[in-house]
């Protein structure tokens, strides 16, 4: 719909992120889209994820539905907009479960796969957000790819954020 309500303003979005693309060095294939805040960032990423785990939601909401418990797992560096979207989604701020960091403010992934592993999720968000820097993908596809087998009933959905990240992405003295 955006496109129909702001033609310019889309395409000059679908230029700026393959500028971004292009700097930052990512494979034709990318693509994104451009918020004004983490906070919006965060609340999309989630309902998307939520559609995702329980679909039609959007037409007919989460009561009255066998839907399994849907959990967010984020690093204790995230923003705190994760709890305000699990709150406005309908997912519970309880359901937001808070992940260590280490001493770099990466997720601890064996925190990480302990918690999911204790609490049985059925689907889960992780999202690594930092407010100090950029994500370390690295570090969260390793948590995904080393839990995986042990996690057989866990769908995780991974958002990645750029938020500080793309931006240090695009410098090149952060890119040691």
């Amino acid at each position: 719909m955006t496109w129909r309500t702001c033609p310019a303003a889309t395409e000059l979005e679908t230029v700026v992120v393959d500028w971004l693309r292009q700097w930052v060095g990512l494979s034709d294939e990318f693509d994104g889209v451009i918020y004004d805040t983490a906070s919006v960032g965060i609340m999309h990423a989630l309902a998307v994820a939520r559609e995702e785990a329980a679909p039609a939601t959007r037409k007919l909401g989460l009561t009255d539905r066998d839907l399994p418990r849907l959990r967010i797992y984020t690093s204790d560096q995230a923003h705190s907009s994760a709890e305000k979207a699990a709150i406005a989604l309908g997912l519970g701020e309880e359901n937001v479960i808070r992940i260590p960091s280490d001493d770099q403010f990466r997720i601890d992934v064996n925190s990480l796969g302990r918690t999911n592993r204790r609490r049985s999720a059925e689907w889960s968000s992780a999202d690594g957000g930092r407010r100090h820097g950029g994500d370390d993908i690295d570090c969260k596809r390793r948590s995904r790819s080393r839990h995986r087998q042990s996690l057989p009933r866990s769908k995780i959905w991974l958002h990645i954020d750029a938020a500080y990240g793309g931006g240090f992405a695009m410098v090149p003295d952060t890119n040691g």
